[in-house]
């Protein structure tokens, strides 16, 4: 059955009509609205956006309950981070520090006779001329530090006297020739008491104290030498 269609029914005024006595009848809009509501918005827009308003508003409810329960679950899990322990080191004892009887010190010490030991050797140098000798001689191996393996500390008592002119005297001016041809300087390792001081010697002074020297124990030669560091006196020591 086709759609109804609203028709106005027109009367043509007669020709001899007023314009005020024609009348042009009100028009019906096919969505059967009341007369003369030509364009007005029909009742089915307005339900439209009602049914909306309700679905944005389940769909916000929906959220929240979806957070409230995410919120739950994460409150209520356990946690995974994990701990730490510590070990503790329980304190080890304080060392024990062992003493040893000085009487049990295997140090050795052997003092030498013999040879020109105790004998004044004349010697003539650059500037002057004296006397040395060497009044004692001691093989040992105790010392501020141990010798080298295979060697010892030979520790020497002399006396230097300046008879004309002057000379000089000290550690620079003395050195120890083993058996085997090695020279030997001042060693500081061993223990000496008084240290032969340096210095020039004029005609009338004295002068003593020890001298020590590392090698090994043997038939040794003791030797004095001049400014030039050449050797102008020799003192033979046993071994």
């Amino acid at each position: 059955m086709p759609p109804h269609r609203a028709t106005a029914h027109l009367r043509w005024p007669r020709a001899d009509a007023r314009a005020a006595d024609v009348r042009i009848p009100p028009a019906t809009t096919q969505f059967g609205g009341a007369p003369g509501a030509i364009g007005a918005p029909p009742a089915t827009k307005r339900r439209t956006g009602q049914a909306a308003l309700i679905v944005l508003a389940a769909v916000v409810g929906i959220g929240l309950l979806a957070a409230g329960g995410l919120y739950s679950l994460f409150a209520n899990r356990p946690s995974t981070v994990p701990s730490t322990s510590v070990n503790t080191v329980a304190p080890t004892a304080a060392p024990t520090v062992v003493r040893t009887d000085p009487s049990t010190d295997p140090s050795t010490a052997a003092t030498v006779t013999g040879g020109q030991i105790g004998q004044a050797v004349a010697f003539d140098g650059t500037n002057g001329s004296g006397t040395v000798t060497v009044m004692d001689a001691t093989w040992t191996n105790k010392g501020f530090v141990d010798p080298k393996s295979g060697q010892m500390y030979l520790v020497l008592d002399v006396r230097f006297e300046a008879t004309s002119g002057s000379f000089p005297v000290g550690i620079l001016y003395a050195r120890v020739i083993d058996e085997s041809g090695g020279s030997h300087l001042l060693a500081f390792g061993p223990e000496t008491t008084k240290m032969l001081d340096s210095g020039v010697l004029q005609a009338g002074e004295t002068s003593e104290g020890q001298l020590a020297y590392e090698l090994p124990r043997g038939p040794a030669t003791f030797q004095v030498l001049n400014e030039r560091l050449r050797p102008v006196a020799e003192v033979k020591i046993p071994g």
